[in-house]
């Protein structure tokens, strides 16, 4: 970055230097658009692909293996299966943002416009996705907060009857004053 920033800067133009030509990862062509002869594909886009298949398959067989080297579990293929799932459900949620981000550097035009709005979508909501999946969706979560709402209910209600105790008795003081 330091090169072609020293190489490119002018004061005239000061954001001369963000050209495609110096950038070791350019991405689009002479007619600005994408282009998979570029280093961008092979530099980046194309090995980042490949880690998102490896870390699937490895996602899918990760259970498998763990349950066949521990006699200590006995699972049923129902079990497997619901294992497989949450794994891959995790692998969706966190992988959806990087597959999107990878859309939106091959994309361009109202498409492109669509996947940038929704990687930013997916990327700033992850922990909110992780809690609905992962934590408000437990039974022993739900009960809890049940009976939370059911307390703060309850203590509402008591704050309640006595202001209005308190302002009947109130009403009833001034009226017997006079």
């Amino acid at each position: 970055m330091a090169v072609s920033l020293g190489a490119t800067y002018s004061f005239e133009e000061p954001q001369r230097y963000r050209q495609e030509e110096f950038c070791w990862l350019a991405a689009l062509d002479k007619n600005k658009e994408f282009h998979f002869g570029r280093p961008m594909f092979w530099g980046f886009l194309l090995p980042e692909g490949l880690i998102l298949i490896y870390d699937l398959i490895m996602m899918v067989l990760f259970p498998l293996k763990n349950c066949k080297n521990n006699p200590q579990i006995k699972i049923t293929r129902s079990e497997y299966l619901k294992e497989v799932l949450a794994n891959l459900s995790i692998t969706v949620m966190l992988g959806l943002s990087w597959t999107l981000g990878y859309l939106v550097l091959i994309t361009s035009g109202h498409i492109h416009l669509v996947f940038s709005i929704l990687f930013c979508i997916s990327t700033s909501t992850q922990g909110l996705q992780i809690f609905i999946l992962y934590t408000a969706n437990q039974t022993s979560f739900r009960d809890h907060v049940s009976r939370s709402v059911q307390q703060i209910q309850f203590k509402l209600q008591n704050i309640k009857d006595n202001l209005t105790r308190d302002s009947s008795r109130s009403t009833e003081s001034m009226s017997g004053s006079h």
